[in-house]
């Protein structure tokens, strides 16, 4: 249970810092002040994620540990780059939110600071990615599995692993940028948080794809250990989530293309202080 609730946790500090990262770099290219905030934000509360994911990993270590056909040196190696993770998040975090108290009551946050944020959470990224692929490899050992010599090979499993979780982490995030967008009437952030849900249907497809291929390598011919009929309840999830994924997406692409044929000026895109300059 530790190790499912570890697996679940990690999820939104790795996944979610891709989506944060383009967001925030969005919001730089576009000097949309309040949307860079409310990135900053969300850095920081990756950051705070930290502690429950080490928490979290401390527990599943036990379990890990005895676990057949696991290598010690793996634990050990994933152990080390998640402290790596963890205190990159971290930092990197605190900076954010610093940089966010430092310039609350002024119209602009420095730009130095803003670069900051920015290069340490892509060293973030990097770190975080490294650790989350080793945990990746010891929590699917049926990756290590041979391919049949009529079968399906097994690297559908490890792309199905990567890209299941990019849908499922940046509709979240997406959906919580467009709330504050809507609710603050931020040009900025709505459109960014549309093209992200247009890139979250967009990954459904490749998504269920690999699945179906990771269901052939691991279940035909049949493979100790692994249930088709979980397997069979997964796929039968999905069916749900893509109704409710894929005609989000669709009114998000209507939605951009729309607002792309309305007349604007040329300063249309930057903020409102730009604006009123020209």
């Amino acid at each position: 249970m530790q190790s499912h609730f570890h697996l679940l946790v990690t999820v939104f500090p790795s996944v979610g810092l891709i989506f944060a990262l383009g967001l925030y770099v969005a919001a730089l290219l576009a000097n949309n002040q309040f949307f860079i905030r409310v990135g900053l934000f969300v850095f920081g509360c990756l950051g705070v994620l930290t502690l429950p994911s080490y928490i979290s990993g401390e527990g599943a270590m036990p379990s890990l540990a005895g676990r057949h056909l696991l290598q010690r040196y793996q634990v050990h190696e994933h152990y080390q780059w998640s402290l790596a993770a963890i205190a990159a998040l971290a930092v990197a975090g605190l900076i954010a939110w610093i940089a966010l108290w430092r310039g609350r009551h002024a119209p602009k946050i420095p730009g130095a600071a803003l670069l900051t944020v920015l290069c340490l959470e892509c060293g973030t990224l990097i770190v975080t990615a490294a650790a989350a692929w080793i945990g990746w490899n010891i929590n699917h050992r049926e990756f290590d599995l041979p391919t049949p010599a009529m079968g399906t090979p097994v690297t559908w499993a490890h792309i199905h692993v990567i890209l299941n979780h990019f849908p499922t982490v940046g509709f979240v995030f997406a959906l919580f940028f467009f709330i504050i967008g809507l609710a603050r009437n931020n040009p900025g952030m709505k459109r960014a948080s549309l093209v992200t849900f247009v890139i979250c249907g967009i990954l459904g497809a490749p998504t269920y794809v690999t699945g179906a291929g990771a269901m052939f390598a691991l279940t035909a011919p049949p493979v100790a250990g692994i249930s088709k009929a979980l397997i069979n309840a997964h796929r039968d999830c999905l069916a749900w989530a893509r109704p409710a994924l894929q005609p989000g997406s669709s009114c998000g692409a209507i939605a951009i293309w729309r607002d792309s044929r309305r007349p604007r000026s040329p300063w249309s895109w930057c903020s409102p202080s730009l604006r009123s300059r020209s």
